[in-house]
């Protein structure tokens, strides 16, 4: 199917200036018709949109100006702040009160133990090695003035920050065009706006108590005015073993902090589509051979485990997995050491079962953009543990194919805390005990090394356990030595095996937060998508932008662009309260504009439904139906009630919601004929590498809290020295 031809754009519905707007613009002088300039496909272009680019107007802006004009008004006694579609306007003085969408997930409290060892960014970060090595927008773009939009960092922190580059002007073009106003009369205010604003925001920063920010750990080694300077592992080791003592495992993000994750254009963001996250990889604390605490590195594939010098700007967060925030009420610390556990063993279990993406036997699924999530509710969850169990890669890869990195530690997490009436993935005797995977567990436990040993010294020295298994071969009861090298390269021989007790119960005894009950709810692209334009252009952020710029051309302009601007809000001074929130109401619609235009490229939805697996769908009538779910996801997004942030998100989530229960025919490849055959399966859901950033920030993507942030991990190389 030609591009062009995969979905026609929504067409603009209704008026889009209040009817007090429209009257003040058409009292100017008519004048013949006037073609505005920036409005091909180059100029989209130039200016960081997709060549497509279509300013589309929400369909319920009518009411929401009619509501906008009438608070403002003195005579109001309620002096609260108005909230437009999500964008705080402070009625004292019309300003935007940016930061309703920021992250709002609190992060891990850290221990007394790890003082010294995380540190706030901007104490640890040396700027001169961030500007160096991390910024790409140092020199340019530039402003008007000749300078830098965004110039040096000067603070460690804004390393973090999402820098976003707003083609003003030519938004404001659009919603000119779009009112059907005298052209005429905007056009002093038009060559007064800039070409381009920056924005910065929180895309890579999570809530620390009261703040925005990051902390910072430190990896790796290197030279400092000739003295070396080596932590390796050490500090990364001392955080991921103090937080195992709080029954916390961690998830490794691994983010390209040096381009992709700094922002740019829309097209640039748009583009990357992960906001420079592209691995997840997760760690644990296990036991050494000398019954001492050490680190075990879970990943697929299974050489990305350490941060080393080869990642000196290919840098990670650490999320903690934090099950007792997924639930309403309390889970006892028992139960918690449990579910710690019962993940670390399913992770083992997977670790020497199931490949990378790279070793799928269906060769398009090698690339893990295209690799389908194998969980995604109860029952998925409970099917994939069951083949897990047999220990049968042959089975296990015909039935579910391999993991792609995010996949491999959204499962295994997954997996950690299930049971209920219905069955579970708690591995217990009673449930898994005839299972491969069970009898493994009962050899472990029964390794000769051990003799009278106590459970607990058991836990403190698994690698007995494990070095019996490879005396036992893969044929007794045992492992290989193939999988022993699996476990030996990532440190997964520190966890023990052993059955879990019958008494504990699964976090759903504890009311789960996700009716699914899993740690997050698997975004489809409508959320992924909605959630990158969260990090990198949220719309009180761009709102406050254009409004901003709108004030300063008001400022610095002549009388030609005051009064194009008195028009542009029906005449209202912008030097006022009411006035301001007029433009903080124009610019709400530049912003959500922008937003919905992006959205309903056909560009954009190209890429976005090809990652949803457009392209391997078989029939003629399924792949209308996906068109239609996109069009449907579009028009409820159009269609929304933008009175408050809520609304918007809960017309999201119907959106996301039809998305997720689309069921098409596409095709597969049968390891067995090795042909391409056609089998039913849900459009693709996503956890992919971005996702978990997004659910550390924002519990409403997630509709849990279960993951939470914990620190920063950054090459030591970039850390602030003495003299600094």
């Amino acid at each position: 199917m030609d591009r062009r031809s995969v979905l026609k754009l929504l067409a603009l519905a209704g008026a889009f200036f209040p009817p007090l707007i429209r009257k003040g613009l058409c009292a100017a002088e008519a004048e013949a018709a006037i073609s505005l300039p920036g409005a091909g496909a180059e100029e989209a272009q130039r200016l960081g949109l997709p060549a497509d680019f279509r300013f589309v107007v929400p369909n319920q802006w009518a009411e929401v100006d009619s509501s906008l004009r009438a608070r403002p008004s003195p005579t109001l006694r309620h002096a609260g702040p108005i909230d437009l579609g999500g964008i705080r306007i402070l009625r004292s003085t019309g300003e935007i009160d940016t930061g309703s969408l920021d992250p709002v997930t609190p992060a891990i409290e850290l221990p007394a133990s790890l003082d010294g060892v995380v540190l706030p960014a901007d104490e640890a970060l040396n700027l001169a090695a961030l500007n160096r090595s991390f910024n790409p927008f140092l020199a340019g773009p530039r402003g008007a003035d000749g300078k830098p939009l965004i110039g040096a960092l000067t603070s460690g922190g804004a390393l973090y920050e999402g820098k976003t580059f707003l083609p003003v002007r030519y938004l404001m073009q659009k919603l000119v065009e779009a009112s059907g106003a005298p052209i005429a009369a905007m056009q002093p205010l038009l060559a007064a706006l800039s070409e381009l604003v920056a924005i910065r925001t929180p895309a890579h920063q999570f809530r620390l108590a009261q703040r925005l920010g990051n902390r910072v750990v430190f990896y790796g080694e290197t030279d400092a005015n000739g003295v070396a300077v080596d932590v390796g592992h050490q500090q990364l080791d001392q955080v991921i073993i103090a937080l195992g003592e709080q029954n916390l495992r961690l998830i490794k993000q691994m983010v390209h902090f040096d381009r992709p994750a700094q922002g740019g254009s829309p097209e640039d963001i748009v583009a990357d589509a992960a906001g420079g996250s592209t691995h997840i990889g997760g760690f644990s604390a296990g036991y050494g051979e000398d019954g001492e605490p050490m680190t075990v590195k879970s990943d697929w594939p299974s050489t990305y485990g350490s941060l080393s010098d080869n990642n000196k700007t290919y840098n990670a967060h650490l999320l903690a997995i934090d099950y007792s925030a997924g639930v309403e009420d309390e889970i006892p610390a028992e139960t918690l050491r449990a579910y710690y556990q019962n993940a670390d063993m399913w992770d083992c279990a997977a670790a020497i079962l199931v490949p990378f993406t790279d070793q799928d036997p269906d060769p398009k699924f090698r690339d893990y953009m295209y690799n389908p999530l194998e969980v995604w509710d109860q029952a998925s969850t409970r099917a994939l543990a069951a083949s897990l169990a047999t220990l049968d890669q042959k089975a296990f890869l015909e039935k579910h194919g391999a993991f792609y990195c995010a996949e491999g530690q959204y499962v295994v997490a997954n997996l950690g805390p299930q049971e209920d009436e219905k069955g579970g993935t708690l591995l217990k005797k009673s449930r898994y005990g005839e299972t491969a995977l069970g009898k493994l567990i009962d050899n472990f436990i029964h390794a000769p090394g051990y003799g009278k040993m106590s459970p607990e010294e058991r836990r403190r020295h698994p690698s007995i356990g494990w070095q019996y298994l490879v005396e036992l071969g893969s044929e007794n009861g045992g492992i290989s030595k193939a999988q022993a090298a699996i476990l030996l390269a990532t440190s997964r021989h520190g966890v023990a095996l052993d059955w879990i007790p019958e008494y504990i119960k699964g976090w759903q005894a504890y009311r789960p937060k996700y009716k699914e009950a899993l740690i997050a709810k698997p975004m489809t692209v409508a959320t992924l998508a909605w959630g990158l334009f969260r990090l990198y252009m949220p719309r009180d952020t761009m709102a406050r932008a254009i409004a901003s710029d709108i004030l300063r051309a008001y400022a610095q302009g002549d009388d030609a662009v005051k009064q194009s601007v008195q028009l542009l809000i029906g005449g209202v001074s912008p030097t006022d309260p009411e006035g301001q929130a007029l433009v903080a109401g124009v610019a709400a619609k530049a912003a959500t504009g922008l937003l919905l235009g992006l959205l309903s490229s056909e560009e954009v939805a190209a890429s976005l439904l090809a990652k949803a697996g457009f392209n391997e769908i078989t029939n003629d009538a399924d792949k209308e139906k996906v068109l239609a779910a996109y069009k449907e996801f579009l028009a409820i997004l159009q269609d929304a009630d933008y009175s408050t942030q809520e609304a918007l998100d809960r017309a999201l989530g119907e959106a996301d919601d039809r998305l997720a229960r689309l069921t098409v025919m596409r095709s597969f490849y049968n390891p067995v004929i090795q042909q391409r055959v056609p089998a039913m399966s849900t459009v693709m859901k996503y956890a992919a590498p971005p996702c978990f950033g997004m659910w550390a920030q924002q519990p409403f993507l997630a509709e849990t809290g279960c993951l939470r942030y914990v620190a920063t991990a950054m090459h030591v190389s970039q850390k602030k020295g003495p003299a600094s």
